[in-house]
């Protein structure tokens, strides 16, 4: 199922068309990885959600403590809208239904439906699997969302913003209802996400597909 997934991310990457000015991501996704920045600092609302130990506890002053003022990258993954996200993935499985993968076969239209609102959440979740349970509680706790106004030509996207040091801020791009854009964004480790993406963009080109980040200009 990993490399029936790895194609699905793949084909949606690759289905995306015009998007919004590039600067309103960049600039939403720092706001964002600010506000991140914030929650790591505040030790009060942190204990709320977990009890600190050793490890958690120097991961979360490490990203509190990380310069935010400027990103020394920004990697973009544009996806496509909802119903074409769909006819897709409803495309992809009955096509590799026919080759006798029963996992496939036996997803339901909710189930698509389902896979189709997690697919943007769901590229940083593989990202950073590797980090340990540990990490995934913190960055939980650490995950923060707002909702904004649609720009034009809005397209949902997944933004990396690397800062000097140890962590990088992940920025999901998701329409809620009309009109509106739902923003999340959570922390996630450099080394950890460059490993995985690697790991699974070497499934993107075994299954014949080029998939590259877009890189947007930093001022």
């Amino acid at each position: 199922m990993k490399r029936w997934t790895a194609m699905l991310v793949a084909l949606v990457l690759l289905a995306a068309g015009a998007m919004a000015e590039e600067n309103w991501y960049a600039a939403e996704g720092q706001r964002m990885a600010e506000r991140v920045q914030t929650l790591a600092g505040d030790e009060v609302y942190c204990q709320l959600y977990y009890t600190a130990n050793e490890s958690m506890d120097a991961m979360r002053k490490a990203i509190a403590t990380q310069d935010y003022s400027k990103p020394v990258s920004a990697k973009l993954f544009p996806l496509p809208g909802q119903d074409e996200t769909v006819k897709m993935i409803k495309t992809l499985n009955a096509m590799l239904g026919q080759t006798g993968d029963s996992d496939v076969l036996a997803m339901s239209d909710v189930g698509v439906e389902e896979m189709v609102k997690r697919i943007p959440a769901s590229l940083v979740t593989m990202l950073t699997a590797k980090s340990g349970t540990e990490w995934v509680a913190l960055q939980s706790v650490l995950t923060t969302g707002e909702t904004c106004a649609e720009p034009e030509n809005y397209r949902d996207a997944v933004l990396f913003l690397e800062y000097p040091g140890e962590y990088a801020v992940a920025v999901v791009f998701q329409r809620s209802i009309e009109g509106c854009v739902g923003v999340t964004a959570r922390p996630v480790p450099k080394d950890g996400m460059l490993d995985a993406a690697k790991e699974y963009f070497d499934v993107f080109r075994e299954a014949g597909l080029d998939i590259r980040m877009e890189e947007l200009p930093l001022d």
